[in-house]
Order: C-alpha cells, then structure tokens, then sequence
C-alpha cells in the first residue's frame, strides 16, 4: 500500500501521561508523523505540566487537560465532549490505563477507539490493575509495540486474533545526532577507564541488582570498569547497600539521576547494559544502538530481538550472572569488538527502525483497522 498524505483523517490521542518515558517519546514521533502526513491531530491528557509537553506545544499540538475529574468514567464522558465538534475518527490510547477513556469516549459519539499494549501482560496487569482485561477487550483493536506481546495475547487468547496490530518502535536518528552532539560536563573518570552505562527508571523490574551483581563479577577481572547508572526509583536505596555489600569501591559506581538528554550521555559510554526482567520494547536499546555502542542485555520483552545476539551485542539468560560478566568482560578487553557492534547496531536501528517509516506504517494499521470496522471516510488517505 502507498500511503497519500490526507488532511480527510482526525485522530485524537489519549495519553496518561507526558513524563520521560518511552511510550511518551513514541506519542511524539507518532503524532509529528502524523501531523507531517496531512493528519488532523489532537493530544489529550490526564496530567499537566510534564516533560513531553513543551516539544508536543512546539509541534503546534499542545495537549488539552481532560484529567479534571478523578472518576474514569465522568473523564472518558468529558474526553467525548471535547470531541464532539472534532469528530475524530479514531481516538488512540498510548498507554494501556486510559484504553478505556479512549473506549468508551469513542462509543458515545460514534467513533473507532485504539487501545495501547506497551509491555508484557505481567506489567500490563500491574499498570491497568483490574480493568485491565476490559481495557483489552472493549477497544475497537489494538496496537501493540513489541512481538513478545503480541505472543502473549494470542497465547492466552485474551482477545480476537484480528484485534491486535504490531507497531515496533521507532527512532529519528537526525533528531538522536543532533542531541548526541550537545556538550554535557563528561562523568569523572580516569585515564583507561571503561564505562558501562545502564539507564532506566529504577524500580524492581529493571533489576538494577542483577546489573551490579554482574558488573562486581566483572570488574574482579577487569579492574578499569567502571558503572554509570541514569534514572532515579524507589530500588535506588537498595542498589546503594548492595554496592556496599559486593564492596564496590565509590569510585567504580555514578548514580547520575534523572538526565534530560540520554543521547549526549551515551556519548560518554563504552558499553550499554540493560538487565530487566519484564520490558515492552525498549527504547533506551535503539538510542544505545543509535549511538554506536555494544548492548549487553536479558531477553526482556523485545530486547533479545533488538539486539542479535553476537552481531550487535550479546543477549545473555535472566539470571547467568557469569554470562553477563563474561559479555562485559570481552567487551571491555576488545576495542575492536565493541566499534564492530557498536557499528552493526547503528545500521539495524536505521535499517529496521527508523522513523521515517512511521506515518506510512501508522497509515496502513489505521486503514485495517477502519475497514474492519466498516468504516471509509479515509480511503483517501491509502491506496
């Protein structure tokens, strides 16, 4: 199908929130994709005032505030009110916790809602709570960004085989350049130091544990490794102890907190590690591969799919510690290696996943999706 840019097509998001995150950066290239491609957009969100508004606002697409109201219901009737003069046909949810204000706000005016599956079915379970089989059920599909969801759906056979789409990640490499390049003060180091960098939010699944457990296995046989870990969560106190307790010298180990420009941090790195025991599709694993750098991860969610194991990095099982240690042991040791992946990464980021391929992509999932439904008001829009 060739997609034609059509100013015919309205589509409202539903967002829960616009913090520093993947699902939010993905909101962003899909509604700039979008609004490229002729595409009438608007943003609605439950939260204001959060990291992802200010680039959506220079986009000309300043989220509108529907969170008012904390009753769900009384949110997705004031979601439907703010629509009614829009006449979207498709409201889409970016996070699987507003499926249904995006649901039921497009059954009131008549309209074809999208539901969001960002994670695995654990997690998914954990952020919708117990609406979540709901949330998956009443939306009209579903898009889902990563193949190890969309296993498991089918799997457990939650929904109808038809009803979920996959739409992987994407990553604008012009943009990630230009963000690489900007000059940050550089974390201390020495000279011969090699710099594993490990970014996430530190909450349990992410298993910063497993990462220094390793890394402490690592650094036994190569003394110059040294760790810096971006993100801020509440399993920040219990990593600090547990670098006490493998008796990780001060020096070994940077918390840099929560940083606004990753791109330009990555800059700094040698070697990127990713540890998680539960992962949708990682974004942080396409902005290390953007970025040059070997990717040592579990195969979380998507991430062993990501990264091929032995050609951009290694993908090692969950709780090998010796295997981790060994990846990150070869890789400090080999420049060679790391500069043969690092180069390998950043051509299957631009090759499979690079933004310029979103707006078509996105196109063609929503002409299926409006044809199930019976719907043709866009069939100018693809072809």
């Amino acid at each position: 199908m060739t997609v034609k840019p059509s100013g015919a097509l309205r589509v409202s998001f539903v967002v829960g929130r616009l913090a520093q995150g993947g699902a939010e950066k993905q909101l962003v290239y899909m509604a700039r994709a979008l609004k490229s491609a002729g595409v009438s957009v608007r943003v609605y969100c439950v939260t204001q005032g959060e990291f992802y508004q200010q680039p959506l606002r220079e986009l000309g697409l300043a989220p509108i505030w529907f969170g008012q109201r904390g009753n769900p219901l009384l949110r997705a009737w004031t979601l439907a009110q703010m629509n009614r003069s829009f006449q979207p046909h498709i409201f889409q949810a970016t996070h699987t916790y507003v499926n249904l204000h995006a649901a039921i706000a497009a059954r009131l005016i008549g309209k074809t809602s999208i539901g969001a599956v960002r994670n695995n079915l654990a997690q998914t379970y954990v952020s919708a709570g117990r609406w979540t089989t709901l949330s998956l059920k009443i939306p009209s599909a579903l898009i889902v960004n990563s193949h190890h969801a969309m296993d498991e759906l089918r799997q457990r056979a939650l929904v109808s085989e038809h009803k979920p789409h996959l739409l992987t990640n994407v990553i604008d490499l012009a943009e990630f350049d230009a963000k690489h390049a900007q000059l940050i003060d550089p974390p201390p180091s020495t000279a011969g130091s090699i710099t594993v960098m490990f970014a996430a939010r530190l909450v349990p699944a992410k298993r910063l544990d497993r990462f220094l457990r390793a890394f402490s296995l690592a650094r036994q046989r190569v003394p110059t490794l040294r760790a810096v870990i971006l993100g801020e969560g509440p399993a920040r106190p219990e990593a600090e102890t547990l670098i006490h307790e493998l008796d990780l010298p001060p020096q070994s180990v940077m918390f840099a907190g929560l940083q606004a420009n990753v791109p330009a941090w990555l800059r700094h790195a040698d070697i990127f590690a990713l540890s998680s025991d539960d992962e949708g599709f990682p974004n942080v694993v396409l902005e290390a591969m953007a970025a040059r750098l070997p990717v040592v991860t579990t195969p979380a969610g998507d991430a062993g799919i990501v990264v091929q194991d032995g050609i951009t990095g290694f993908v090692v099982p969950f709780d090998d510690l010796d295997a981790y240690a060994d990846r990150l042991v070869r890789l400090a040791e080999s420049p060679a290696l790391r500069q043969q992946m690092g180069e390998a990464g950043r051509q299957r980021a631009n090759a499979d996943y690079a933004y310029g391929t979103l707006a078509e992509r996105l196109l063609v999932v929503y002409a299926r999706i409006l044809a199930e439904h019976g719907v043709s008001a866009v069939s100018s829009a693809v072809s």
